[in-house]
């Protein structure tokens, strides 16, 4: 090989690092100018928001990603309980995916247009059934219900006539449905719910029985302090973001995959 050429390659070689250099440098100062956001997400929500092999997951969180990546934000995500995710963005440290609208949270959140919509749903232990059509079904009886969640202004006025024994997790409410320790079981997220935290827990799916009509439908939300001075722009640019998740399909692909 002559001198000639050899020069010539290494000059090429030279020029493709500059090339890639430039390019990851460019990139890496497309990722520092955006601006970062932080997403709170509950950890006993399955499958809509739980941990998997130590990490974050579920379709909310997954949803949740997106919509924060095409509203042009860096996501933060800090998983920690449903209770302490809630206080943390009405102090304005972040957002929340998942949120349930009250009219009481309203005084102190804005919401973004709807992330998710599925059916909440009574859940009772097979051979343990009772009549149920209707929410006054539940008059005098034990119901475990998630912690903190709100379903529906019909639901949170029907809360008088039953026992509502709160709880952390589906997990937990089926198991106490195993023991016999209460009568029903609200949960949200479909049967998909009913079916992930079943095979949590070691029981066959079939055990527990999915009741009809559905108690609610489960709209969930990113919710945003209204103290932050930009709760506005963030809703700004999110509701546009899902608007073209729902538009394209990328919500229901991505629910799709838990079911």
């Amino acid at each position: 090989m002559t001198l000639t050429l050899r020069n010539g390659l290494a000059l090429l070689f030279v020029v493709i690092l500059a090339i890639v250099g430039w390019t990851r440098s460019g990139q890496a100062a497309e990722t520092s100018t955006k601006p970062q956001l932080t997403v709170f997400v509950a950890d006993a929500v399955p499958p809509k928001m739980f941990v998997k092999n130590g990490k974050p997951a579920g379709y909310i969180l997954e949803i949740a990603l997106e919509a924060v990546r095409r509203a042009g934000y860096v996501a933060e995500v800090r998983q920690v309980p449903f209770a302490r995710a809630l206080n943390q963005t009405q102090a304005g440290d972040g957002v929340l995916p998942g949120m349930s609208f009250t009219e009481e949270r309203a005084k102190l959140f804005l919401f973004s247009q709807p992330m998710y919509e599925g059916p909440v749903l009574l859940v009772t232990l097979a051979g343990h059934d009772f009549p149920f059509s209707g929410l006054q079904d539940l008059a005098g009886r034990s119901i475990g219900i998630n912690r903190g969640s709100h379903y529906g202004a019909a639901l949170d006025a029907a809360r008088a006539s039953f026992t509502a024994e709160e709880d952390g997790g589906t997990e937990m409410r089926l198991r106490k449905l195993q023991a016999n320790h209460i009568d029903g079981a609200i949960v949200s997220g479909g049967p998909a719910a009913i079916r992930f935290a079943a095979e949590t827990i070691g029981a066959d799916p079939k055990s527990f029985v999915a009741r009809m009509p559905p108690i609610s439908i489960d709209k969930n939300f990113f919710g945003v302090a209204k103290s932050r001075p930009d709760a506005a722009e963030i809703l700004g640019r999110l509701d546009p973001a899902l608007a073209s998740m729902w538009a394209d399909g990328t919500i229901a692909t991505i629910t799709a995959a838990y079911e």
